[in-house]
């Protein structure tokens, strides 16, 4: 099926069975190839090509499947990289699904964050600024924040409802602050 910018469907979907596939895919890159050097690739701009099995649903029920799938790969793509879910060096399963369960939380409690931030900022800049963030136990008293403060951290803390970027925090109001942030 083919849309243009608005998503409206131009060309209805064409049947081809598995065999024919191969074939097919090459006569489109050889065109794709022949407009290219011609210079007219710019008539394909701003098309959407959408490759599927779902004949019969609506465009718009398609277009949600497929841009469910990026949002899907990306979760994948984050608990491998960033949350360090592979390889696991477990033998137990009962301790593996334990290893996959915490990092299925801690994504879950990252997106969560990041939609109450309204998707603002990407997955890299929040990862590392929530990593960089870092006090100092000063003697029994409490904790100094050690880290820059940002835009970013100033959300952060809007989200979370407490700020921890410009006062000592006294260890009773960290544990308020610990306690606060396991209740949600």
């Amino acid at each position: 099926m083919c849309m243009d910018k608005d998503y409206q469907m131009i060309d209805h979907s064409i049947k081809i069975n598995k065999e024919e596939l191969p074939k097919l895919l090459q006569n489109i890159i050889k065109d794709l190839e022949k407009y290219d050097k011609e210079g007219n690739m710019e008539m394909y701009d701003g098309l959407y090509a959408i490759c599927t099995d779902l004949l019969d649903d609506d465009v718009a029920d398609i277009l949600k499947v497929s841009e469910g799938r990026w949002q899907i790969e990306d979760c994948f793509r984050t608990m491998k990289t960033d949350f360090e879910a592979r390889p696991v060096y477990l033998t137990r399963k009962d301790r593996i699904k334990a290893h996959f369960l915490t990092c299925f939380l801690a994504l879950l409690h990252f997106r969560l964050l990041n939609r109450s931030l309204k998707g603002t900022y990407t997955t890299s800049q929040l990862l590392h600024t929530l990593k960089d963030i870092k006090f100092a136990d000063v003697e029994e008293q409490g904790f100094m924040p050690v880290y820059e403060r940002h835009e970013i951290t100033d959300d952060l803390h809007e989200a979370c409802k407490f700020r921890t970027d410009y006062q000592f925090i006294t260890k009773r109001n960290m544990k308020g602050i610990q306690k606060k942030s396991k209740r949600r």
